[in-house]
């Protein structure tokens, strides 16, 4: 039987890997919805896209993501990260579609303070009114779909890249081949994602949801020690097989006017190891 699948936020970069790998199966139906086909921050709009397609499953990539401008955009920030999210788990609930599963994809800036590692079950201490907002729209999922014995999945997972959008992960890559001398900050850590990567997973855990139960899984990349973003570039450098000379150490509050989580790298305790971040970059930039 082919499973629909409900794709809110389609055009970004893990909505774009999310569509492509599932249009490569035939079991699957996809339903692709970006901010022109549906606005997530309107209850109706997004019943009505609900209504007419009675998914099997709704993936929610939709999300402001920009930190600057979620600080001074506050508003703007919950209406789509909290509110957005809530209203997809509410639409379901009153369209009593108990077997439509919602997965929820949220961030590692959830997080913050001095600890270094975190588990699925720790406690969330955001730093910025990004990570609040992603985390009140987790709560939010959570409540709405436990009272209405809806299965949620919240996956969260930490700096993403993709060919589908110019990222920290380029912006090294392409500096670094024009020997143009770049500031790296060294004293922020995290772990680096290939969304196609991270899609691929999600697709498995699609295929294998009945096995899950409702709750927050961390989906990133395998590694050995947590990276900061100079540890990224110097690998990149490797890669490219460029000097990495041209690199120079920054502190964060230097680069960054609005306060970011020093160290919110997610262990992933409870799913299939992802693979290594070193690999996956190799992939990723020896494709472009």
């Amino acid at each position: 039987m082919v499973k629909k699948v409900l794709i809110f936020g389609s055009s970004g970069m893990l909505g774009r890997e999310l569509v492509e790998h599932f249009s490569s199966f035939s079991k699957y139906k996809i339903i692709a919805v970006d901010k022109m086909d549906g606005d997530i921050t309107s209850y109706d709009s997004i019943l009505g896209i609900i209504k007419k397609h009675k998914p099997d499953f709704v993936i929610n990539c939709a999300a402001l993501i920009n930190v600057e401008y979620c600080e001074v955009n506050s508003m703007r920030a919950y209406s789509i990260n909290s509110m957005g999210a809530g209203n997809i788990a509410r639409a379901s609930a009153d369209l009593n579609l108990k077997k439509t599963k919602f997965i929820q994809i949220s961030t590692s800036d959830v997080f913050g303070g001095k600890k270094k590692y975190f588990k699925e079950n720790d406690k969330p201490n955001p730093v910025n009114i990004y990570g609040w907002s992603k985390f009140f729209g987790e709560k939010l999922v959570e409540q709405i779909c436990t009272e209405n014995s809806i299965d949620y999945f919240i996956i969260r997972t930490s700096w993403l890249y993709s060919k589908y959008k110019k990222t920290f992960v380029d912006f090294i890559y392409e500096n670094l081949r024009d020997k143009k001398q770049i500031k790296v900050i060294s004293d922020q850590f995290g772990v680096v994602t290939w969304a196609k990567d991270l899609a691929k997973y999600i697709g498995n855990f699609v295929k294998n949801s009945e096995k899950h139960e409702s709750g927050i899984y961390h989906l990133v990349s395998s590694f050995d020690k947590r990276l900061s973003r100079l540890d990224i570039a110097r690998e990149i450098a490797k890669i490219a097989d460029a000097e990495s000379k041209p690199l120079k150490r920054s502190k964060m509050a230097s680069v960054f006017k609005i306060p970011r989580p020093q160290g919110a790298v997610l262990i992933n305790s409870k799913l299939p190891k992802m693979p290594n971040w070193k690999k996956s970059l190799k992939r990723y930039l020896l494709s472009l």
